[in-house]
């Protein structure tokens, strides 16, 4: 049987050869949807992982990667956080949602105060200098100003007007665009706010402590550990979640499709040679694991192929575009799983219709 399922694929190469790109392009579009949607937002936990300070105070309800990209919290509660025992310096920052250059997407714009945030972040500026805060100045980290060709007194667009870039820091800290908080909360029109709290503890060893007492003290706002925002962060949010699921639909619609429709194309040109099967005696069983094996050789073929597209296009986008495609084994092997699952679906239709075609009609066909 193996033989003649192998017999029936090289017999029209063209159709065998479409079908397995159509399968891998299946798997490809989950691995690398999912891999750039993962990797963006482990790019972005990381970043706000490693602002250098201890712990996050923050609006509460803001889980996950739901927006704390907004001004809420009274600037005043800091006075009362820098009061806790255990902690060394806060720092209010805000973050807010405004549309990229390009018009497509989103990007987000922190504001922090021109003293205290370099202390607590450990940033260093490799060109240029901190803002002033009355100016409209701006500080990007060394990654977005080579991705985006930026010096020390060019101009980019914040808030729909040019801020003059005069410094470029490193390490990678929460947003790449830093403006002062006070320009941030002219742009809101919400003075004294921020998004969030950065509190360094005395004994960075004793951070679970001080988040308690700070939870102690605030019931009402959200108290997170940096270290754990990776952790958070990955577990996405609603829409993002929903948007991967559709995604991983389309690849099982996809595979369904090109299956079905290579299988049931097979079936009516191979008519006669099914009815000359029965008439030696082939059961209909025979004949369904026939078309069900060469369908699963399909689709193993096809995600065979997309799975190293996938891994070669993600190896290409790392290398020359400073994007980090996160294609985690879960990921593999349910692109896998659903590639090879959906083409043995998709051709179940052509698979029954062969076994119940009658003999004497199927060698009678032309």
């Amino acid at each position: 049987m193996d033989q003649l399922v192998l017999a029936n694929l090289k017999h029209r190469p063209t159709r065998t050869i479409i079908s397995i790109i159509g399968v891998a392009l299946g798997v490809c579009l989950t691995l690398l949807t999912i891999g750039m949607v993962q990797g963006m937002i482990k790019r972005r936990a990381e970043r706000e992982a490693n602002v250098g300070a201890e712990i996050m105070v923050r609006e509460s309800g803001s889980l996950g990667l739901r927006t704390w990209t907004s001004l809420l919290l009274p600037i005043e509660d800091a006075a009362a956080l820098a009061e806790v025992e255990g902690v060394k310096a806060v720092v209010p920052v805000g973050q807010y949602s405004v549309s990229s250059q390009t018009g497509f997407g989103l990007r987000i714009i922190e504001g922090i105060p021109e003293m205290g945030y370099q202390e607590i972040s450990g940033i260093v500026f490799v060109r240029g200098r901190m803002f002033h805060k009355e100016a409209d100045e701006a500080i990007v980290d060394i990654v977005y100003a080579q991705s985006h060709h930026i010096e020390v007194n060019d101009h980019i667009e914040v808030f729909g007007r040019p801020f003059r870039v005069v410094g470029i820091y490193t390490p990678e800290s929460g947003p790449r665009i830093k403006v002062s908080l006070e320009k941030l909360q002219e742009y809101t029109g919400l003075s004294n706010k921020c998004s969030a709290f950065l509190v360094k503890c005395e004994r960075p060893e004793e951070e679970e402590a001080v988040a308690r007492r700070i939870h102690e003290q605030f019931p009402d706002r959200q108290v997170l550990l940096t270290r754990d925002l990776p952790v958070i962060y990955s577990r996405g949010t609603t829409a993002i979640n929903a948007f991967l699921d559709v995604v991983v639909g389309l690849e099982a619609v996809i595979g369904v499709l090109v299956i079905l429709l290579t299988m049931y194309t097979a079936v009516k040109e191979r008519t006669r040679e099914i009815g000359i099967l029965k008439s030696l005696g082939a059961s209909r069983a025979f004949i369904i694991s026939v078309i069900e094996k060469e369908a699963f050789l399909l689709s193993l073929l096809g995600v065979g192929v997309g799975v190293v597209i996938s891994l070669v296009t993600k190896l290409v986008l790392q290398r020359t575009m400073d994007m980090t495609v996160a294609i985690e084994p879960r990921e593999l092997v349910l692109a896998m799983v659903i590639g090879l699952s959906s083409g043995l679906l998709g051709a179940l239709y052509p698979a029954f219709a062969a076994a119940n075609q009658d003999a004497v009609r199927a060698l009678s066909y032309e």
